[in-house]
Order: C-alpha cells, then sequence, then structure tokens
C-alpha cells in the first residue's frame, strides 16, 4: 500500500488502482480494474505464512477478495500498489472495535499459557511468595476440580496478572 503497512482490518476503506486484479467471491473469476475503485474491507482469512486474502465489498455491495501479497508489487502482470482511505487504526480504536490488546509496535498481546499440574503448582507458590494466598488456594483448587473430571487444567499468567 502507498501509505499503509499494516494489517488491513474489517471496516477499512481502501482502493485498488487501475491495473489492479480482484476475484468474485462466488466464481473465483478475476475482474479487472480499469478505473480507481474504493473497497471496504470485511473481513480476512489467513492462507498461509504471510499470506491472507483479504475479504472485500464494493459500492454496489458485490463481493470480492484480493491477496495481500497482490495489493503492493507492481512487478507482476495483476499486482498494482493499493492505498488506504481511511486513517490507519491506533491500538485504542482496535482494542475498542474487536476487543484485543495491541501493543505500541501494532502487534497483538500474547497471552502465555500454564497447563498441567506442575507449572500450577509452581504459579502458586509464586503467588503465595507474593502474599496473595487467596489466588494461590483458587487456582489450586480449581485444577483440582478440573482434573478429578478428566479434563487439562488450562490458566493464563496474563489473568492472573503475573
Amino acid at each position: 500500500m502507498t501509505n499503509y503497512a499494516g494489517q488491513i482490518l474489517k471496516g477499512m476503506n481502501i482502493s485498488a488502482p487501475p491495473g489492479a486484479v480482484v476475484y468474485d467471491a462466488l466464481t473465483n473469476n478475476p475482474i479487472y480494474i480499469r478505473i480507481k475503485t474504493h473497497y471496504k474491507a470485511i473481513g480476512n482469512n489467513r492462507m498461509g505464512i504471510g499470506r491472507y486474502k483479504i475479504n472485500l465489498q464494493d459500492s454496489t455491495n458485490k463481493q470480492c477478495y484480493s491477496m495481500n501479497y497482490m495489493m503492493d508489487d507492481e512487478d507482476k502482470p495483476g499486482h498494482a500498489i493499493w492505498s488506504l482511505e481511511d486513517a490507519p487504526y491506533t491500538p485504542e480504536m482496535i482494542y475498542q472495535l474487536y476487543g484485543y490488546k495491541v501493543g505500541p509496535d501494532g502487534q497483538r498481546a500474547k497471552k502465555y499459557k500454564l497447563s498441567g499440574r506442575v507449572r500450577t503448582r509452581k504459579i502458586a507458590k509464586e503467588l503465595r511468595d507474593l502474599g496473595r494466598h487467596e489466588d494461590a488456594d483458587r487456582i489450586l483448587k480449581e485444577m483440582e476440580e478440573t482434573v478429578a473430571q478428566g479434563k487439562r487444567y488450562l490458566i493464563y499468567r496474563s489473568d492472573l496478572g503475573l
């Protein structure tokens, strides 16, 4: 994209220059763009490492898609440099719109999961060392109940504020 280097999220308005190609969502037939066309992103699907299918909707509500690698390269036929029509989303806007936290670098905040009895007991010990005895007792009790039901216990460090 000419004016944006981040991920295209649902609700963003983008425009395709002449020479770009989009594909019909129902028939997968290529549609060759002859004049600058505006689209609204209605979602995206991961197709592989670094490859995303951007689902688009034009002004007539026709659904189509384009691949992310086709939006920022002019060297190959059908590839063209697209542009973002709106202001880029800030991390605060992404949290309000989609409900997940994003760091200042634009990357999604990761949750480090703990599973298993040994790890849970280690975390309970850490909590007791911090003076959080109620939290330690609670996760040990939850773990015992879950294991008694024959299920695997799963908890996230971020949920405990660690």
